[in-house]
């Protein structure tokens, strides 16, 4: 089932007795605006992806830096590289906060540039054009949902212009997107954004139990589920 809306989804919770919930794009600003007690990077961000229910209301939390960050620095030494986050979602804020907290040159770009221009003061980064020119990131990270299935046919960048050493592409389904199989084509590395949603699920199931069950958990069920919207 889909909510329609953020009210529809919290009636919905009500009335039902949910205590808990990952939340997804388009949902993300509008459901920190509506629950006052957030994390501070949740705070930070102005989106959050996870709630939890309390005595009181709901609590919200952001672990998209730590879902984008985990999969990332376990593969990668970014040290002195340069990095483009295209978007200027809850996503591309999270991404772009990951990377500059991390030390790394971040600019980040979005086909608006006044959108652009709000999403980098949330982290410090630089604005760039776009499209993305060649020649100017060591680190592409899409954080829009271009190349998301049904649309597989879709990609971010021309292939001429994927010239980098890493893409990042944070749409999950399918979990090799065009983009990353025409950036391996040309010789990058690349890396999916099934990673971070298995690292982001880690870090929702251990906020809402205080558990920590085998990683192989959530990989395996993110795996099925994938498999079930290609059926």
């Amino acid at each position: 089932m889909e909510a329609a809306d953020v009210d529809d989804f919290f009636n919905f919770a009500d009335l039902f007795g949910i205590s808990g919930a990952s939340i997804t794009s388009p949902f993300k600003e509008d459901v920190h605006s509506r629950v006052r007690d957030s994390d501070p990077m949740g705070k930070r961000i102005g989106a959050v992806n996870t709630l939890k229910k309390v005595e009181d209301g709901w609590k919200s939390m952001n672990c998209d830096v730590d879902g984008f960050l985990a999969p990332l620095l376990s593969r990668f030494t970014v040290d002195g590289w340069r990095a483009t986050v295209v978007g200027a979602g809850g996503a591309a804020r999270a991404a772009s906060v990951a990377l500059v907290d991390s030390g790394v040159l971040t600019t980040i770009c979005a086909r608006r540039q006044e959108q652009a221009e709000e999403a980098a003061k949330v982290s410090g980064a630089m604005v760039g054009a776009f499209p993305v020119e060649p020649g100017t990131w060591d680190l592409l990270v899409n954080a829009t949902p271009i190349g998301t299935a049904p649309q597989t046919a879709e990609s971010l960048l021309p292939a001429s212009s994927l010239d980098g050493r890493l893409v990042y592409d944070l749409v999950y389904n399918p979990s090799c997107t065009r983009l990353l199989e025409e950036a391996s084509r040309r010789g990058c590395r690349t890396l999916g954004g099934l990673q971070m949603l298995i690292a982001q699920a880690k870090r929702q199931f251990e906020w809402w139990t205080g558990g920590q069950p085998p990683a192989s958990v959530f990989e395996t069920a993110a795996q099925n589920g994938l498999a079930l919207t290609v059926e």
